[in-house]
């Protein structure tokens, strides 16, 4: 598989989702232990594959979204992680990523997620964690987010924290 690269780090590499990539994608979003944290997560192939075309949307309109992580070792597929615009009435991008569980606790969250705020670092960067969810919000922590007031309506019933990232000036 060689598509384009988008951002290249020490141990991965993140790229558009391709057609080739949905049946890593539908096995990543029905782990319910995976998607615990997860608003809307695909119960179905349909659901996963509606998914992967909003995304591709989202490649053709803001030039960015949710990139498949690989291990640049072994070219296995390992998540995703990106920053997707959002808005209500102020757009605004959402660092979003999300593992199988074999690869938790390893660094990837921190490691993909702080090469997207580098290659994308003169943009305000905001991301929400569920109360419980401790390991997204040392991720966050680690990459220098900071709590903030609600930025979406998009998590009104869920307990959560909104964080954001701000580049840093000079």
């Amino acid at each position: 598989m060689s598509h384009k690269s988008i951002i290249v780090t020490s141990r991965t590499y993140m790229q558009e989702l391709q057609r080739d990539d949905l049946q890593d994608l539908y096995k990543l979003d029905t782990d319910l232990e995976v998607n615990r944290y997860v608003g809307d997560i695909s119960k179905n192939f349909t659901e996963t594959l509606l998914w992967y075309r909003d995304t591709r949307r989202h490649y053709r309109k803001d030039g960015f979204d949710v990139y498949a992580v690989r291990l640049k070792e072994n070219n296995e597929f390992i998540g995703l992680c990106g920053l997707r615009l959002r808005g209500d009435s102020e757009v605004h991008a959402e660092l979003v990523y999300r593992f199988h569980k074999a690869y938790w606790g390893k660094g990837y969250a921190t490691e993909t997620s702080k090469a997207w705020l580098e290659k994308y670092n003169n943009i305000t960067v905001y991301s929400f964690y569920e109360t419980e969810n401790l390991a997204s919000r040392n991720v966050m922590l680690k990459l220098g987010f900071k709590p903030c007031e609600k930025v979406s309506t998009r998590y009104d019933t869920t307990p959560g924290v909104w964080m954001k990232y701000e580049p840093k000036s000079g």
